[in-house]
């Protein structure tokens, strides 16, 4: 069967089925990925079992401690063997069976793209093409493995929500790397948004939005980054989120000794130059095909 040099990665923790349907969806492709990783975060045996059972090509990792997604990609993609490497959730997988073809075309044309993304800009804008965006999608990229190796890597977060991908993106767009997006690169998310949050998850997020800035900002833009902060849990409060408000601050003390040691700040020019690009992405000109 034809496959081409790339090698795809997926986070899972418990959701079985959701991960079976995803792995079916990618070996329904045609092209293939030439290496397919799946780690289970937590190794849970059903989740082992039910990949090992279905799909014996598929890679599998594990681990007792929980490292959450970022921390499994870090792992896969040190492993990986190829240069691209296309990360995806659990319960995220290619709108159209040519998607790996469309990786490959894209990595041709961008070669020196630190990561290439769908998924992050209006519809719009997506309408005009490429775009040089500041944060890569969450739900699935292609990571150009040599630029991902120069970074300190995904900060191992069991609840990512805000803190994954802008932390990579920062670090790279500081290093000169950049996020290409292009709306071609179709991947649906099956995640609807649950009516109750759970407090912990509510927790997690807004955690992150002060442990993000503590980890890669200058002092001097602490204060403000803080205060979006504060704005934020404020938000949760008034959406009724008090047991993740609660939550955040009976963790936060015993979190703050163990993300001071990931504490790498990056220079104050950079971090203003991402903030920037954030709120104005840049059209690079070209069109492509979105049919």
């Amino acid at each position: 069967m034809t496959a081409v040099p790339l090698t795809l990665i997926i986070p899972a923790h418990r959701r079985v089925h959701k991960l079976l349907h995803t792995l079916e969806v990618v070996f329904g492709c045609l092209p293939l990925p030439d290496e397919v990783m799946v780690h289970v975060d937590g190794g849970s045996p059903e989740v082992l079992e039910a990949v090992e059972g279905s799909f014996p090509q598929v890679k599998l990792l594990s681990s007792q401690t929980l490292l959450g997604p970022g921390g499994a990609r870090d792992r896969m993609i040190r492993l990986a063997k190829h240069e691209w490497v296309v990360t995806l959730d659990d319960d995220s997988f290619p709108e159209r069976p040519d998607f790996f073809a469309r990786v490959m075309a894209d990595a041709e044309r961008f070669p020196e793209a630190a990561v290439l993304s769908w998924d992050t800009l209006s519809e719009d804008q997506a309408a005009e093409g490429f775009h040089h965006i500041a944060v890569f999608s969450g739900c699935g990229s292609v990571f150009n493995r040599a630029w991902y190796l120069r970074t300190k890597g995904f900060v191992p977060r069991v609840v990512a929500y805000g803190f994954e991908e802008v932390d990579v993106s920062l670090q790279l767009y500081c290093l000169g790397g950049r996020v290409i997006y292009d709306p071609c690169l179709r991947v649906i998310h099956d995640h609807p948004m649950p009516e109750v949050v759970e407090p912990e998850i509510v927790a997690g997020a807004l955690l992150n939005a002060f442990w993000f800035p503590l980890v890669r900002y200058p002092l001097l833009l602490l204060p403000w980054a803080w205060l979006s902060a504060l704005r934020y849990t404020l938000r949760t409060l008034l959406n009724g989120g008090h047991a993740g408000v609660l939550e955040a601050l009976r963790r936060g003390p015993m979190e703050a000794a163990d993300i001071l040691r990931w504490r790498t700040p990056l220079a104050l020019t950079g971090v203003l130059g991402w903030l920037k690009l954030r709120r104005h992405p840049q059209a690079l000109g070209l069109k492509t095909d979105l049919s």
